[in-house]
């Protein structure tokens, strides 16, 4: 977790759970509830989880609203995948402003996985999954596809597990 902005104090986290299914009811949103458990057990404070539809607009807007309020940590599940109703990674650029582009050892991992021939290959939705903002830390997905991106906004850590 990032250093909280207040000293001698535990960071504040928002969730943001993304995602139209989850709005409207037909999955449950499990993992904002294992998130909230973790960030308490490391000692952090969990001042808000919302959930959102897979709207571009909603998601920047929500995620300012928390970075305006000086959050400590938002974390962002859900809504950032392939699937083609999901908005892309490259939406953590709407908030950091550094410009995005495919991440080499992701393209190079769905090459190998898919048995691709080249970094050429890969799909328009792989290619938009392994886009992020350059500025971005990857940190690695348990179940190894793709990574996870973070970055740094004034006062923010933000980062947005694939899913």
């Amino acid at each position: 977790m990032s250093q909280p902005s207040r000293p001698h104090e535990v960071p504040d986290v928002e969730i943001v759970a993304i995602g139209t299914e989850l709005v409207m009811g037909r999955v449950l949103d499990t993992n904002t509830h294992w998130i909230e458990g973790q960030v308490v057990a490391l000692g952090g404070h969990v001042r808000r989880a919302t959930a959102i539809e897979d709207v571009r607009a909603e998601i920047v807007d929500v995620i300012r609203d928390s970075i305006r309020r000086e959050t400590d940590v938002i974390i962002a599940t859900g809504g950032l995948g392939p699937p083609p109703d999901d908005v892309p990674s490259e939406r953590l650029a709407d908030l950091a402003a550094p410009p995005v582009a495919p991440h080499a050892p992701t393209l190079d991992d769905f090459v190998e996985r898919r048995e691709l021939v080249s970094r050429d290959d890969p799909t328009p939705t792989m290619l938009r999954t392994a886009t992020v903002p350059v500025t971005a830390t990857l940190h690695p997905n348990p179940t190894r596809w793709p990574p996870c991106p973070h970055t740094a906004v004034p006062s923010t850590r933000f980062s947005a597990p694939h899913r």
